[in-house]
């Protein structure tokens, strides 16, 4: 089998093998709760803030593409690479001591993760009171916006063990319902996530705007090049992107300010696309359907002896997909690489696999991999479980209905192999500008609505 990471950057692939990457002390934008950083910590707040449970790489990556704003979070997901915070102004605070940063900060615009998250309902309910506090004081309203994902209830029967039962299962969904009404702008990201607020806390009122920004991406571009629709974006929003995504404001080391999507800014050459070669990207676990692809690729070896599996990722799975590999059946294992490692992989495949397995605590929103992989030009198998998985099938990819079955999983994958739909044509489908950009260029937006208006009248 052909090494994927052939003319990748760097050398080695497991994460754990690299000596960390630093940065000096005038560098420092990011705070730790009880961090020495006098300084940082007693600096309020920006106009913008972004309350994120939990920060992932991927929203460091968007962050340096968007306005200047505070990100305000309690805990790192497995991916997250502490070099892109360079240039961002990064928070590490509790609920209560986010909520306090609030009340004494001038804050026009504060994003709350989705209300369904219900992990958040405690620190977006603490929030909300900093701001109610703030405003019964005489300071300024703060517009506060949400973006919405979710495509389950988790008030449903056997759920979610943090919704618990009778009176705390009412208190939480209480506490939602009172979260969404506060909500001034809401935007969706799949039309199944709108159709499951609508049915779970109901429509917004005439004081909420709410738009559906459907969650694909824009074509994948590299560091320095701009998307078509970036430049219109930032002359709509009256401002552009921040310091970071311009490369000032940053050390001048581009691993660290890489803009989201960006890959290797050392070559301008694409690796030829390997017509066999399907990649498989993010944890290793069950939920993400590990073991059913496991067992579903020796059919598709047997049908197609030249098929190639890259399994990119890390997770409790790891000792069964490195045995899978070393069984010769054309599976390459490629241990918690770097994001700008992915992006080249990426474009090396042809195909991309996620087969999101339900279960009675998850379902999967959207899939990072999915969009990540569309950005790259790939025929996409996955199963119903996405929420784009209508768009999906309407658009030439495979979606597989039973997501247990190993004989309709290995079948969609031969199909994506062999009747898979050009680089170029699902590119050609994506929007010019990244669908959750888009959608923080509205939730951001100065320009008033009709529902900031009726705001305005009521007082």
């Amino acid at each position: 089998m052909t090494d994927p990471r052939e003319g990748a950057c760097g050398g080695d692939h497991r994460r754990d093998d690299r000596p960390e990457q630093g940065r000096s002390a005038g560098d420092k934008t990011h705070l730790d709760e009880g961090d020495s950083d006098g300084a940082l910590a007693s600096t309020p707040l920006l106009p913008r803030v972004r309350l994120y449970q939990t920060l992932r790489s991927a929203h460091l990556e968007r962050a340096h593409e968007l306005e200047a704003a505070t990100i305000v979070y309690q805990n790192k997901r497995y991916d997250f690479e502490d070099p892109l915070t360079v240039g961002l102004d990064i928070r590490r605070l509790g609920p209560l001591a986010g909520a306090w940063q609030l009340l004494r900060s001038p804050v026009t615009t504060l994003e709350i993760n989705e209300p369904l998250m219900l992990s958040s309902l405690k620190t977006s309910a603490l929030a909300l009171t900093a701001l109610w506090l703030r405003h019964i004081v005489g300071r300024t309203r703060t517009a506060v916006v949400t973006y919405a994902i979710a495509n389950s209830d988790p008030f449903a029967e056997g759920r979610d063990p943090l919704v618990g039962d009778g009176l705390r299962k009412r208190a939480n969904r209480m506490l939602a319902r009172r979260i969404w009404q506060r909500v001034d702008r809401a935007a969706f990201g799949t039309s199944a996530a709108r159709e499951t607020y609508e049915t779970v806390l109901g429509t917004v009122g005439l004081r909420s705007s709410a738009l559906l920004f459907p969650a694909l991406p824009a074509p994948f571009r590299r560091l320095g090049e701009e998307r078509p629709g970036d430049a219109a974006a930032a002359s709509d929003t009256g401002g552009g992107t921040n310091a970071a995504a311009s490369g000032s404001g940053s050390d001048g080391n581009d691993g660290g300010a890489d803009s989201p999507g960006s890959g290797c800014s050392t070559h301008g050459v694409s690796r030829p696309r390997n017509p066999n070669r399907v990649i498989f990207v993010g944890n290793f676990t069950d939920r993400k359907g590990v073991r059913q692809l496991l067992a579903a690729w020796p059919a598709v070896r047997a049908a197609q002896p030249a098929a190639e599996l890259v399994m990119v990722g890390k997770g409790r799975l790891e000792s069964e997909v490195v045995a899978a590999a070393a069984s010769g059946t054309g599976i390459h294992v490629d241990l918690d690489p770097e994001r700008r490692e992915i992006h080249d992989l990426l474009d090396t495949a042809a195909v991309l696999v996620l087969p999101s397995q339900p279960s009675r605590t998850w379902r999967e929103q959207v899939g990072l991999p999915i969009v990540e992989g569309l950005s790259h030009g790939l025929t996409i198998v996955t199963t119903e479980q996405t929420g784009l998985a209508e768009w999906l099938g309407e658009n030439g990819h495979f979606v597989v209905h039973d997501p247990a079955s190993t004989a309709e999983l290995s079948a969609a994958v031969l199909s994506a192999l062999t009747a898979g739909r050009p680089p170029g044509a699902v590119l050609a489908s994506l929007p010019a500008r990244d669908g959750r950009l888009a959608a923080d260029d509205w939730l951001f937006s100065q320009t008033l609505t009709i529902s900031d208006l009726a705001r305005a009248f009521d007082g």
